[in-house]
């Protein structure tokens, strides 16, 4: 039946733009409530390390997914945006050198350059993802996984899980 006609004995009820509104409020409050959000005392130091290395050289708009539902081949994602080709490259160099320092983590394998607008850094159990302001934009990765657990921690939020707490 065509949502403007009504049976016999029945009214049609009028949908005011109130209504729509209402039931679209609904909608993202549940999609939102439906969000889980990463723990970081759950990640390992050398995340959390990655994490401080990006937060230590200015990496912006830092984000973590835990992509364990999407991949078996890493559990955790994390997205950064450098916002000049050196400072991207610096970004990585910060990781490998301070990872290597600090937990001894080897990066498997590194993909791109600051110069291509995307860094792609594989250390088995995550990735680091070093992207300009216009790659992450266009790939637009966030929107991509939206609907996993995610975290978008501070510098202090990652300092306090390092340092147990």
């Amino acid at each position: 039946m065509n949502p403007s006609e009504s049976t016999a004995g029945e009214e049609r009820q009028p949908v005011t733009i109130a209504d729509t509104l209402a039931q679209s409020e609904t909608r993202e409050l549940e999609a939102a409530e439906a969000v889980v959000v990463l723990e970081l005392d759950s990640l390992p130091v050398s995340l959390l390390s990655a994490l401080l290395s990006l937060f230590e050289k200015q990496g912006q708009d830092i984000t973590i997914y835990e992509t364990t539902s999407l991949t078996p081949f890493y559990s955790w994602a994390v997205l950064c945006t450098g916002l000049s080709s050196v400072q991207s490259d610096v970004l990585a160099r910060t990781v490998r050198e301070d990872l290597h320092k600090v937990s001894g983590a080897h990066l498997l394998s590194q993909e791109g350059s600051g110069e291509s607008g995307w860094v792609l850094m594989d250390y088995r159990d995550f990735l680091v993802n070093i992207q300009s302001p216009e790659q992450r934009r266009h790939y637009n990765l966030d929107r991509l996984w939206d609907d996993l657990p995610a975290a978008r921690p501070t510098e202090a939020d990652v300092k306090a899980a390092l340092a147990g707490g």
